[in-house]
């Protein structure tokens, strides 16, 4: 565990895990802007991938997040948030009255954005407290 400490903020993108990326690496070192990652030439050559023998163990545990009400996680692949922002998730999310509403309205705008690219495989899970 890491030092930070939790502390929720309403209506705000609290925390999302980290990835083995190329460009996230290069934001790690400071060489990339987090908001450059999405449209990066490598940004689907990945340095760790599950399944492979290590060895070590090379993952990480992150702070836990404590469960309270109106909270809402997305758990998706990286063809899912390529191509739908921050803003637009929290937006949908405000709109919508179940977890599958939201999940709905972000794969349409994936699926929009997404059009006439080689779009990767995406997938995603919502769960609203």
């Amino acid at each position: 565990m890491n030092g930070r400490q939790w502390i929720p903020i309403p209506h705000r993108i609290m925390t999302r895990t980290i990835d083995h990326s190329v460009p996230q690496m290069l934001v790690n070192a400071g060489q990339l802007k987090e908001k450059q990652i999405r449209g990066h030439e490598d940004r689907n050559k990945l340095l760790r991938v599950l399944g492979t023998k290590y060895d070590s163990v090379k993952y990480v545990i992150d702070i836990p997040v404590r469960r309270e009400e109106k909270q809402a996680f997305l758990l998706c692949s990286d063809g899912f948030w390529e191509w739908i922002d921050e803003k637009k998730m929290t937006k949908f999310l405000k709109k919508s009255g179940s977890a599958q509403q939201w999940l709905d309205l972000m794969t349409a705008e994936v699926l929009k954005n997404g059009s006439g690219s080689n779009m990767d495989n995406y997938s995603a899970a919502a769960i609203i407290l």
